[in-house]
Formats: C-alpha cells, structure tokens, sequence
C-alpha cells in the first residue's frame, strides 16, 4: 500500500508526515466506484480523493468517482495550502493542480513546496536548482547548489559556496556573499545568515541587525518565535551547551546560561532550568520567581503546576501567569480531567475554568 504525503512548511525538499492510504468505508462512493480501486483515501483535498490501483499506481478522482489524475504515479504529495499535487513517476517529480492539468511533468529530482502564491516553482535537476513557473518556463537558470522555498517573498539560494537572496523573478536581491543564509521569518523581516566571522540577523536591506561573533561560541536558532531568538552557547570548558533568549531588536532578554528554557504563548512567561533547579520570569526578562523549584509544568488555563522537595517530600502548587501562587504548596486543590484533556481547578469552592486551547507556536530548548 502506497503513502499519501502532506505538505507543510518546509524548507526542505519533499519531506513530511506520511500517512498509509486507507481503504475508504465511507458512503461518499458508490461500491462500482470502490471496486475499480485497491484503496481510495476518505479525506478530501482541494475536492479530490487519491486513489491506489492494483499496480499500486496512485491517482485522483472527484465526489462523484470521475477520474482527474490518471493513476500512474508512484506517489502523489498533497500541500494543503495550495491545489496542488506533486506527483512522482520513474522516481521525478512534478506538479499538477486539482482540476488533473499538468503544470510540471514529473522532470525533476526534487521540487520545493510552494509558497506565498509566487507562481513559480523551485526544482532540481542534475543536481542543480533552478526557477520554473507554472508553465515550466525557466524563470531562473539551473545553476544553484541550493535554493529553498520562498519565504517573505524572498528565497535563500548558495552557488559556488556562496549565499544570498533570490526574489521570484529569480533577481538577486541580497548579494552572495554569506557563507550560508536561512529563510527569512515574514513575521519580523529577518533572516539568519553566516560570514567569516559571525552569525547576523539582517533584514531585507541587507543591514545587520543581530551579530554574534564565531569566537563567542554562541549560536542563534533561524527561528523566531513570539518575538525571541533562542541562543545556543557551547561551553568549552564544562562540555555543556546553555540557552539564552534574544529580542528582534538585539536585546538580550536572558543570558545563555540555562540549561531548559521553555516558552509557549506570546503573553505566558519563560520557564528556565539552571543547576537543576526552575524559575520563571516574564517576556521581558524579568524574574519572577528564583530557579529552586524542582519542577515547574507548562501553563494550562493560565496555571501551571509547580513542586518544591521538601525533605525528599514533593510538594505540589499551582501558580498564575505572573508567578503567583493561586493554590500553596499546603493547600490541596480539587482537580476535575475532562475528556480534551484539559484540567480544570477548583479553588475555594469556585471553578476557574478556561477556553479551548488553539494551536500557537511553541518552543521547548534543553539539554541532555
């Protein structure tokens, strides 16, 4: 049985979660329909139904079992952004859209996922990258070691070992004079690129905005998330490496001197670990509570549980999003597991409750 791929944002070629393709048990088709296919995916995307015959070939057909991808392909992925479906044959790929045309043939080695509505493509063939758009019309010539999917509107490309920003024209908007270059984050405008010297953040003008020197031994992530840049710094003497958090702006929120950190929503505070041992402080760096606490859980409903070792006894509190104690660590709350998995606390007789928890960014940086 084939795999059905879903694509999300990547940087990276064709990579993602697989999913086997189910034998669909559903009504949606009637069993004519199922019968001419060893499986048919129940789930919908963009209006179509991947479909595996008995060459273990893939396909697509519509609500109505109308055939709009041929099955002759030996795996079709599917980007759920977009109506588009990269499909394999003779181990190439290509792209079709949901209405069964053709935009790519399946040419390529390796496409990037689209992104931002550019209209153009990033491929690879004979182990160079190039432009193409929705006609696979080259829109810039195969002469990359590397170009990643665009982000921002702009897409980070190396050739003759070095690095710089493309535009979807295929212009060179930052010259090729890094070592290496990230996607830049559309959120703030900033990417992470690599020289001689240092690691920077610069922005679309080519400015630095952030610079760590190589000789600091400290390391940003590519990733911003809720406005921090986690730092890796590796200690040369102790054999450790520690995590600081930067702001967009270059101040330093916390120093990298923490073994954990821990951030989730925008308005929640910073968990860290150092010595073994927790604390908290808010998004501005501020401590809110002194890292001696054995544990501190991550925030559910704006409370998050906390322990203390007392005399080889754990002992359990629960605190607010500005480090205060809602529940001491002598009182005993009344907990209530609902079935999302959310737990709701009983204080004082009065039920503090919260909304469904929707899906954010989210970062959890430690150490082993």
């Amino acid at each position: 049985m084939k795999k059905l791929m879903m694509l999300g944002f990547l940087t990276c070629p064709l990579l993602a979660h697989a999913y086997v393709l189910p034998i669909c048990e559903s009504d949606t088709f009637s069993q004519t329909i199922k019968q001419k296919y060893d499986s048919i995916d129940c789930g919908s995307h963009h209006g179509l139904f991947i479909t595996e015959n008995a060459k273990n070939l893939l396909g697509a057909i519509d609500n109505k079992g109308k055939i709009i991808i041929d099955n002759e392909y030996e795996q079709i992925d599917v980007q759920d952004n977009y109506p588009y479906f990269y499909i394999q044959k003779n181990n190439l790929w290509g792209v079709a859209d949901n209405k069964g045309k053709i935009l790519i043939p399946p040419i390529y080695t390796q496409i990037q996922p689209y992104h931002e509505n550019t209209g153009v493509f990033v491929v690879e063939k004979h182990g160079k990258w190039g432009i193409v758009n929705q006609h696979n019309q080259i829109v810039q010539d195969f002469n990359y070691s590397r170009i990643d999917a665009f982000s921002d509107g702009l897409a980070s490309a190396c050739k003759n070992n070095q690095c710089g920003y493309l535009d979807k024209n295929g212009n060179t908007v930052i010259n090729f004079i890094y070592q290496d270059a990230y996607h830049f984050n559309k959120n703030y405008d900033l990417a992470l690129v690599k020289n001689n010297t240092s690691y920077q953040f610069i922005n679309k003008q080519n400015k630095a905005i952030l610079s760590f020197n190589h000789k600091d031994n400290i390391i940003p992530d590519q990733n911003i998330i809720n406005g921090f840049i986690t730092v890796n710094f590796y200690d040369k003497k102790s054999n450790n490496e520690y995590f600081g958090l930067y702001n967009t702006h270059g101040k330093i929120i916390l120093s990298p001197i923490y073994e954990y950190i821990y951030y989730d929503k925008e308005k929640l505070p910073i968990i860290v670990k150092k010595d073994g041992k927790y604390g908290l402080y808010n998004k501005n760096g501020k401590k809110l509570l002194d890292e001696k606490y054995t544990f501190i859980d991550s925030y559910n409903c704006g409370v998050a549980q906390i322990i203390q070792t007392i005399g080889g006894q754990e002992q359990i509190g629960y605190i607010d999003i500005h480090g205060k104690f809602v529940i001491d660590f002598n009182q005993k709350p009344q907990l209530i597991k609902t079935s999302d998995a959310l737990a709701y606390l009983k204080i004082n007789s009065k039920d503090k409750s919260c909304q469904e928890i929707t899906s954010e960014p989210m970062i959890e940086i430690f150490n082993d």
